[in-house]
């Protein structure tokens, strides 16, 4: 079940994986948009709804020894994933922070720029939350672009929504909102359809949003 910290996706192992590979999927475009913001060594880089750290942890090498990256994430296992991640890795130059961005007043800190992926979808009034830390810590949005993808059964990219259709409609029975039969049933369907010959699909379209200090 959902805890108060949780999100409806979930925080358990399976969910930390596949987000790991959407990461890993998203990862071209995310250090392109990096690249075009600007972020570089020794700057302070925000990860605002970090998750379980994935983009936290390419930040902090980006900012090297003389910079810092801070996860900010309402779930403490999320965060702790991260921490235990970036210690593998021998990075000492993340900060994780336990927020709820619904809830919580914003950390006192000066960031050199700012990354939020996906947050948006998981507070009840994203406007609100882009606006107060646009304002709150001196940013300014430089930069929106749509990205979407069209995928073929056998390309990188859909992986992504393969592994979302598998983890998301167990977690669908998982939270009582679907049988197993009706899950199954959905997993059909999409097999079905990506092994018809010419099939494709075009992922949910994103927005990106670079925003930078003034």
């Amino acid at each position: 079940m959902t805890t108060d910290k949780d999100y409806v996706l979930g925080t358990h192992d399976q969910e930390i994986e596949r987000l790991g590979l959407q990461h890993r999927v998203w990862r071209p475009r995310v250090t392109d948009a990096w690249r075009r913001a600007g972020f570089t060594v020794g700057q302070t880089l925000l990860d605002i709804g970090c998750g379980p750290g994935y983009a936290t942890i390419d930040l902090a090498e980006i900012a090297g020894r003389e910079g810092r990256a801070i996860g900010i994430d309402r779930s403490r296992r999320f965060l702790d994933a991260g921490a235990a991640a970036a210690r593998a890795r021998g990075l000492a130059n993340i900060e994780w922070l336990e927020q709820d961005l619904d809830e919580q007043d914003l950390p006192a800190l000066q960031a050199d720029g700012a990354w939020s992926r996906w947050v948006y979808a998981f507070v009840r009034d994203p406007r609100a939350l882009l606006a107060r830390w646009l304002e709150e810590l001196g940013f300014e949005v430089r930069e929106l672009r749509p990205w979407v993808a069209v995928a073929r059964p056998n390309d990188f990219v859909a992986q992504w929504p393969d592994a979302f259709v598998d983890v998301g409609v167990q977690r669908l029975v998982d939270l009582g909102r679907v049988d197993a039969a009706r899950a199954e049933a959905i997993r059909d369907a999409y097999r079905e359809s990506q092994s018809t010959p010419g099939a494709f699909q075009l992922t949910p379209t994103v927005l990106e949003i670079i925003a930078t200090k003034r």
